[in-house]
């Protein structure tokens, strides 16, 4: 990949675009139940047809590939037609190019997914520092730009990328700035106040002013709702998965921007992103951030 982009300064034009919360999750006090599994199950009659069916294609479309490939070579051998994006060593050659979406070289706002959220109010909350059990709620906050975000409480999804544009933002954004980072806890089968792992995750312990919150489901839930966050748990591994939404709330308590946290996942489910792109994403933090802090 490309090195470390220099600071993009561009103010993009806003886009009337808000995030569908339709799909966030809804579920009893304390009830984790609901999010073990995902999403409701098909009858067994139905998954049986649906497998058939999936089957006679695959096996026609594997007659067809055999085919043309035997006809298409002047050694009758099969050749790729093309690699796939690798996780942890960019874009090799041939592979498709990223999606415009989160092309590098991307306006910012196209590259974070940014959404204008028209000053509507941030939904408030109360909730626990998790490695100190002090009360923290969005209104003590009153003052700073809160650029928020949702990570679990062992480090295991989305964290690592996420900790690497928040540090990088952070040291874009410098002392001057009121900025708090705020990381929501997504785990509902570890919601303690103690010491999780993600509080000792290097790049975010080092953030001045970080803080990664939790609570009791009941008290989580009406926070994941509001804010989109949609999440599951796999019923055998009791892995949590869930989106990855951001926030930027302005020093009076509005949201102003959603943008979407974004990674390659390897095959055993960790997430990662070349470091320019990395670099690209603080950047996008840094200058929305800084917009939303300055004097209007």
């Amino acid at each position: 990949m490309a090195d470390v982009v220099a600071e993009d300064q561009t103010q993009e034009a806003p886009h009337d675009v808000v995030p569908d919360t339709s799909s966030a999750v809804r579920a009893p006090a304390e009830d984790v139940s609901p999010y073990i599994g995902g999403p409701p199950r098909f009858p067994r009659r139905y998954v049986y047809l649906a497998a058939y069916a999936v089957l006679g294609l695959v096996f026609v479309l594997g007659i067809g590939i055999f085919l043309a490939n035997r006809l298409g070579s002047p050694t009758g051998a099969s050749t790729p037609s093309g690699t796939v994006r690798s996780p942890t060593s960019g874009t090799p050659s041939g592979a498709a190019p990223p999606s415009s979406t989160h092309a590098l070289h991307a306006p910012l706002s196209q590259f974070l997914d940014i959404s204008p959220l028209k000053g509507r109010a941030a939904k408030a909350f109360t909730l626990r520092n998790a490695s100190t059990g002090a009360a923290v709620s969005l209104s003590s906050l009153s003052g700073h730009v809160v650029v928020l975000s949702f990570a679990n409480a062992q480090c295991n999804d989305i964290c690592p990328v996420l900790a690497a544009e928040l540090h990088q933002a952070a040291s874009r954004i410098g002392t001057t700035v009121p900025v708090t980072f705020v990381t929501i806890n997504t785990d509902p089968l570890d919601t303690k106040v103690g010491s999780p792992p993600i509080v000792h995750q290097p790049q975010l312990s080092s953030l001045p002013g970080w803080l990664f919150l939790t609570g009791t489901i009941h008290q989580l839930n009406p926070i994941w709702k509001a804010y989109g966050v949609a999440i599951a748990v796999d019923e055998t591994t009791h892995r949590v998965s869930h989106n990855d939404p951001l926030f930027f709330i302005s020093p009076q308590g509005k949201l102003a921007w959603s943008a979407n946290v974004f990674g390659d996942e390897t095959a055993r489910g960790h997430y990662t992103l070349p470091k320019a792109e990395i670099a690209r994403y603080a950047t996008g933090v840094a200058a929305y951030a800084k917009k939303l802090a300055a004097p209007r």
